[in-house]
């Protein structure tokens, strides 16, 4: 069968363009049982050309795994690559996949005019699709519900890297003298799921830790280097949860002969000066935390990080030679003035460079659930979306507030301040 798997551009502003990891890996696995499968990524542009080939099935991906966390709530770009599909391949399937299609596939498949909305994770979904495809055309016909919803990360291949041009996908790089600049990163998903429960987070992939083996980390890394890639972003929730792990991929990464610098996440609680040693000895030059607020913990979110171990954590990465990258978000002030002014001290006198953004109730978080009792249930993505900034502005609250936050966006350590950009068209 020859199968698109087409990734859609998201409905928000691209920060970053990560590689399509979910569909690189799918690709590779249909590859290996026989189909003609490529990858076509509207968020690189030239879609019109790319969708040139004529396949007998496209795979929509709503959204890549890099965003499943702040996903994209609304639909609208995705149901223009939909119609732009229809209009050059009439009468050639087209099923979405992933998140959107997981959590309300019903309302995915009717918003965006497809065939079929399949659940699950697409590596262990979409395969499952294609050889029910083989077996009965008609499929498409039924509920899809029965697709498996999640792939154990062990079982999967070092990616057919060659399906993308990897130079074409860039985030943010640390240099060796601490400098960020936008320049071309590789992605690696090494462990899916995050035990903790914050309140505003959407973990779809679940609370379960799921590893891929440290030597096929290597691997990946070694397979993308081959091709140009010097920088890497491990996509992790909490790359540190298993110290053992980091601790084994470490030891293997000082043993390659190449060298390479990456950038992973984690919460604060979970990192130690010898950890962190034993990180950039290995080519870690940055990690983002998750601080959200100093006050985080007297919050309503479920998430009890201490400002003493926020500074703590930030002092001995600061100590270790990484980078400290911070998450912010507005909001959490509940509308005192007062608290921005603290927020925006808090911030000036940190000694690490944060990335602020404003404090959503993304639909089937705890925090939507709070915020929405007793509200219907809305019958669209567009309606989400709705429902969903209304709240947020309802957070965000006085206009006092927003004079402080403008105030904080002129901080030499807020992100945009720092950056240089070296990302050609």
């Amino acid at each position: 069968m020859r199968i698109c798997l087409l990734v859609a551009v998201p409905d928000r502003p691209l920060l970053f363009v990560q590689q399509p990891v979910e569909a690189l890996y799918t690709a590779t696995l249909l590859r290996q049982r026989g189909h003609d499968a490529w990858i076509v990524d509207a968020r690189l542009g030239d879609v019109d050309r790319s969708l040139a080939e004529r396949p007998d099935l496209v795979v929509l991906i709503t959204q890549t795994y890099d965003l499943t966390q702040c996903n994209s709530i609304s639909l609208e770009r995705p149901r223009e690559l939909v119609a732009s599909v229809r209009r050059h391949h009439p009468g050639v399937p087209v099923v979405a996949a992933g998140f959107h299609a997981s959590v309300e596939p019903e309302m995915t498949r009717r918003d965006l005019a497809v065939d079929a909305a399949l659940p699950g994770e697409l590596e262990s979904a979409v395969p499952w699709l294609v050889d029910r495809m083989a077996e009965d055309h008609t499929v498409l016909d039924g509920s899809l519900a029965g697709a498996p919803q999640q792939v154990d990360p062990s079982t999967l291949p070092v990616p057919d890297y060659d399906l993308v041009d990897v130079t074409r996908y860039w985030g943010e790089t640390v240099g060796e003298d601490g400098s960020l600049r936008n320049g071309t990163t590789g992605l690696i998903f090494a462990n899916r799921g995050c035990p903790y429960t914050c309140s505003y987070c959407m973990v779809w992939f679940g609370a379960k830790i799921r590893r891929r083996d440290p030597q096929q980390v290597v691997a990946e890394m070694r397979a993308q280097y081959e091709r140009g890639v010097r920088n890497f972003f491990f996509l992790d929730y909490t790359f540190t949860i298993v110290p053992t792990w980091v601790e084994e991929l470490c030891s293997l990464l000082r043993a390659e002969p190449w060298e390479a610098s990456w950038i992973c996440q984690t919460r604060v609680e979970r990192v130690n000066e010898p950890l962190l040693r034993n990180m950039r000895s290995a080519g870690c030059r940055g990690i983002f935390y998750g601080v959200e607020s100093p006050w985080i913990s007297e919050l309503d979110m479920d998430k009890p990080t201490s400002r003493e171990a926020i500074e703590t954590a930030v002092r001995q990465t600061n100590e270790a030679g990484i980078e400290p990258l911070i998450f912010i978000l507005f909001g959490t002030e509940n509308g005192d003035p007062g608290k921005a002014r603290e927020l925006h001290d808090f911030l000036r006198d940190l000694p690490a460079t944060f990335h602020p953004s404003v404090l959503l109730p993304r639909p089937f978080t705890t925090l939507w659930n709070r915020h929405t009792q007793g509200m219907d249930r809305p019958t669209s993505w567009a309606e989400y979306e709705r429902v969903a900034a209304q709240l947020q502005r309802e957070i965000t609250g006085r206009a006092e507030v927003g004079a402080v936050h403008q105030e904080i966006l002129l901080l030499p350590n807020y992100v945009e301040n720092r950056l240089t950009v070296e990302v050609s068209d």
